[in-house]
């Protein structure tokens, strides 16, 4: 995304290209690629300058405000 909105592109439309697009150019959309009931969530909370805040993998919250949560801890 940061690439792309270094090149000029919106950042709504760098989001959309790096989420649904790569999602269905990889055959991924049936499960992934959108928040909604039934459908797995991979999602990095970005903040302005697109540094990323949160990040949730499967639907679990693996980092929290830039730190690790026990779900990614070694165990």
């Amino acid at each position: 995304m940061r690439q792309a909105v270094n090149a000029g592109v919106k950042r709504e439309q760098a989001w959309a290209m790096g989420s649904l697009a790569g999602a269905t150019r990889f055959g991924r959309t049936a499960r992934s690629a959108a928040s909604a009931a039934g459908r797995r969530a991979d999602v990095v909370l970005l903040d302005d300058n697109l540094e990323p805040i949160n990040t949730w993998y499967g639907g679990e919250l693996m980092v929290e405000e830039r730190k690790i949560t026990p779900a990614l801890e070694p165990r």
